[in-house]
């Protein structure tokens, strides 16, 4: 079985570290799109470490909408001392003082919303130093794997792919079988037409003479078919991003099946080409998903 370097779109990795303020936690996934999206879900106060993430992601990966939640439990499940900013406090309390003077029927005030004022209590300081370059080499790791992930299922892809491009060689065989089949009946139909026109001038007989031959040939479709063939094989070995390239191939061979259907007389080219369809189809639906 050959191996394909193309990659999926497709992807999930999560990975953890040990940090001095606690778990580092990573989790990545990716879907296809049309050009590369991340959106990152980072807590407030580890802020600092988004833009080196997206930095890395958009260094590791080419497109798909990539989803980053970055997680930090507790080294410690004691709970930390609660350090009191007693200047904001005094503040708030004068302010609370006044409004109950203004409005003595006024709620007393909880003591709990009053902690939940912002500035009220300080956040104990991180060391967001260690903490990068534990994260650091935390989203490296994860991103190994979610490149790892989206190789393998585009190494299935690939499979896919090739196998259905065995079927459009087998197809376009038969074709070529049936197209004797398909001349006469062209021919017999040119005949009975040229009959009704044996009234008619020149000039439009010969028309009816250009239409046959452009009908009849159908040894263009066929070549540019067996061409998109070889140029895709090609395609599925490149270590780059290839998506965009095997997308259009998919539309240039739906074109030649298209044009081959319709300049079908046999009943059996006309079912080739539907079924020549259905298997550009089975693979457009792989390609969608390749980066």
């Amino acid at each position: 079985m050959a191996a394909y370097p193309i990659s999926s779109m497709t992807g999930y990795a999560r990975g953890r570290c040990d940090s001095p303020a606690g778990e580092l936690q990573l989790e990545l996934r990716t879907v296809n799109h049309r050009y590369l999206d991340i959106s990152l879900r980072v807590p407030e106060e580890l802020r600092a470490l988004e833009n080196p993430l997206r930095g890395k992601l958009k260094g590791a990966l080419g497109r798909g909408k990539v989803e980053a939640y970055v997680r930090l439990r507790s080294a410690t499940d004691e709970a930390a001392p609660l350090d009191i900013n007693r200047a904001a406090l005094a503040q708030l309390a004068s302010a609370v003082r006044d409004v109950e003077g203004e409005f003595p029927e006024a709620i007393s005030v909880d003591p709990v919303a009053i902690l939940r004022w912002p500035g009220v209590l300080r956040e104990a300081d991180m060391d967001m130093s260690a903490l990068s370059q534990a994260f650091s080499q935390l989203a490296d790791s994860t991103i190994a794997d979610l490149q790892a992930a989206r190789r393998d299922e585009g190494q299935r892809m690939a499979e896919v792919i090739a196998a259905r491009l065995d079927s459009i060689e087998g197809l376009v065989e038969q074709v070529q079988v049936r197209l004797p089949v398909q001349a006469q009946l062209w021919r017999e139909k040119l005949e009975q037409r040229l009959v009704e026109m044996t009234d008619m001038e020149i000039e439009r007989r010969e028309q009816a003479l250009v239409q046959f031959v452009q009908r009849l040939d159908v040894d263009e479709e066929i070549e540019r078919l067996k061409s998109h063939v070889a140029a895709v094989r090609a395609e599925l070995d490149n270590s780059e991003p290839v998506g965009r390239k095997l997308d259009f191939f998919m539309q240039e061979f739906n074109r030649e099946a298209n044009t081959l259907g319709s300049k079908s007389m046999d009943a059996e080219l006309t079912k080739l080409a539907v079924e020549l369809k259905v298997v550009i189809e089975q693979m457009r639906e792989q390609v969608q998903n390749i980066e």
